[in-house]
């Protein structure tokens, strides 16, 4: 176990966790020196948040060009999205945009892109709208997902699906963007519940495929604490996904990362796990997804020892289809 590692991370969240909470922080640096919580800042993309907090930091000019960034980011998500009201294009806005409205500030939560779900049928008008504005079509991802990108800082995703890992779960999240508000007839926006849902799955998905960071943990938790959520429905969602054993450790980690509970060496051996990974993960693994209490029964040897081994068997089954 990686111990300054730990200690960085731990004294990272909890002092977000004390801006957050408006409560004062538990955590001395100890052996943590600046250099090494620096790094751990940025690797898990949490320059902005942290380095508006801690004056005692070098962030200013991070901040600042991140911010800046954020703004700009921003602001072109509105032109396309006021143009595709314009065009009769349906819309909804996802991940890293919706987040903003659950932090204390909406600034501190910036993104590397914009996110976009529209039926399939629109993709040709959507992609002739963003070619106007100076986009340029890079490719197509095999789940009908259609990036975009144009100088100097902006990716735009058109999503046309949830990826899940079975047809179920395809299934499943699809019915997620019937759960919608509309604030006019082309705009709309998931209601809290179904966001959550969708948010909780697209962590899931980034844990199971290459870890992930704290930053998305933090946004699940602020979205719980500011959110107006249907916890009744949710859970039986996460049960019917095959994913509520992952979602009760989520909150498990997150009671410990922000509300300074203890972790016991299971829970810290993940913890471990998220610090390391950074935002974006490192590698292919699944190596801890034994920890996480599946409902599904495993029934063959076969099943039984890639569960041991922590593989889940969906994820088997979507590298080998066979199976």
């Amino acid at each position: 176990m990686d111990t300054k590692l730990l200690a960085c991370g731990y004294y990272v969240c909890d002092r977000i966790a004390a801006h957050i909470n408006n409560v004062k922080p538990n955590t001395e640096k100890n052996f943590c020196d600046t250099q090494s919580i620096s790094n751990f800042v940025k690797a898990h993309n949490l320059v902005s948040i942290y380095g508006c907090l801690d004056d005692k930091t070098s962030f200013s000019s991070d901040v600042s060009n991140l911010i800046l960034k954020q703004m700009k980011l921003d602001h072109m998500c509105d032109k396309i999205s006021n143009k595709f009201c314009e065009k009769q294009v349906p819309h909804i806005v996802l991940k890293g945009k919706e987040f903003q409205r659950f932090y204390p500030n909406s600034i501190v939560r910036n993104s590397s892109d914009i996110d976009f779900y529209i039926d399939e049928k629109y993709v040709e008008t959507a992609t002739n709208i963003l070619t106007d504005f100076g986009f340029t079509h890079e490719k197509t991802n095999n789940n009908n997902e259609f990036e975009f990108t144009k100088e100097p800082v902006y990716n735009v995703e058109l999503h046309t699906t949830i990826g899940g890992f079975s047809e179920k779960q395809k299934k499943l999240l699809s019915s997620l963007y019937q759960s919608t508000n509309v604030s006019d007839s082309y705009r709309h926006s998931l209601t809290d519940t179904a966001f959550y849902i969708h948010a909780m799955f697209h962590l899931y998905k980034h844990f199971v495929l290459s870890g992930v960071g704290v930053r998305l943990f933090l946004d699940l938790y602020l979205t719980e604490k500011n959110g107006n959520i249907d916890y009744g429905y949710a859970d039986r969602l996460f049960k019917e996904l095959d994913i509520y054993g992952f979602v009760q450790t989520v909150r498990r980690i997150n009671n410990v990362l922000f509300e300074n509970h203890t972790a016991n060496n299971e829970l810290s051996e993940v913890i471990e796990f998220v610090f390391d990974s950074g935002i974006f993960g490192k590698a292919t693994t699944t190596r801890h997804l034994n920890r996480f209490n599946y409902s599904t029964k495993h029934t063959t040897k076969f099943q039984r020892f890639v569960q041991k081994h922590g593989i889940s068997f969906d994820s088997m089954s979507r590298r080998y289809p066979v199976l």
